[in-house]
């Protein structure tokens, strides 16, 4: 059986988890797709484009 600790420590590392990735959809750096209703999330991170200088 879990401590209450342990379980504590495990769900603040989802939620931290979980806040990081928002914030990386935020600044569109990951794409977030989900093909119909209860189906798979998946996770993608996108391309960056490569910008030469002059």
């Amino acid at each position: 059986m879990m401590k209450l600790r342990s379980v504590e420590r495990v769900r603040g590392g989802v939620v931290v988890s979980f806040l990081a990735m928002l914030e990386m959809v935020k600044q569109k750096l990951i794409h977030v797709e989900q093909g119909e209703l209860f189906s798979e999330i998946r996770l993608r991170h996108k391309e960056v484009e490569k910008v030469e200088s002059l």
